[in-house]
């Protein structure tokens, strides 16, 4: 018993030499264990297994890293597509407004030029009917003048020759010809 004791002490010494020589990183027991387990016909399938099995894991691994990254990325760029659309949203609206606001001044243009082109013609209309009266006598034209409404009196009158008007203006009563008077000059001065 006292030589197995012995025996035992020298394979704990071996063991403990082994394990600090590894630590220090002087010899790879692991290497050479798996060296001389490969070589043993037992134990060489089961250790090519395990090699495999290791590469295989390996492999997984570096895939599983790859596909970890490829999914930031794509998360990335779905984060990015959905601010471009944000972006695109907005204007997409604004132009909507801009061509709101475009239809609403066209529309604005379109009636003030209907409205322009019906004052003009109004104008001409008027010019026309003014050159008509002042070939007429003045008494004609009194009669005529009298049957119209005060503000179309006025337009005429404006529209017609100075030394017609004085004459017509003298020819009316005075009251009347003194309300017109104002406001026949108000116009002929505003041309």
């Amino acid at each position: 018993m006292k030589w197995l004791m012995v025996v035992l002490a020298v394979l704990v010494a071996i063991a403990v030499g082994i394990y600090v020589l590894d630590v220090a990183n002087l010899i790879d027991v692991k290497a050479f264990m798996i060296n001389r387990l490969t070589k043993w016909s037992v134990t060489s399938s089961y250790l090519e297994t395990y090699r495999l099995g290791l590469e295989e894991e390996n492999f997984l691994q570096e895939r599983k890293e790859e596909l970890t990254f490829l999914a930031d990325e794509l998360a990335t760029k779905e984060q990015d597509l959905v601010l471009q659309q944000e972006q695109l949203y907005r204007k997409q609206q604004e132009l909507d407004s801009l061509t709101k606001n475009l239809e609403r001044d066209k529309l604005a243009l379109e009636q003030q030029r209907t409205q322009l082109m019906s004052i003009k013609s109004d104008s001409e209309k008027l010019k026309v009917e003014a050159t008509l009266l002042s070939e007429m006598e003045t008494k004609s034209i009194l009669a005529i003048l009298d049957n119209l409404p005060e503000d179309k009196q006025i337009s005429l009158l404006a529209n017609m020759d100075q030394d017609i008007v004085t004459n017509l203006l003298e020819s009316m009563e005075a009251a009347k010809a003194a309300q017109l008077l104002p406001e026949v000059s108000e116009l002929i001065e505003g041309r």
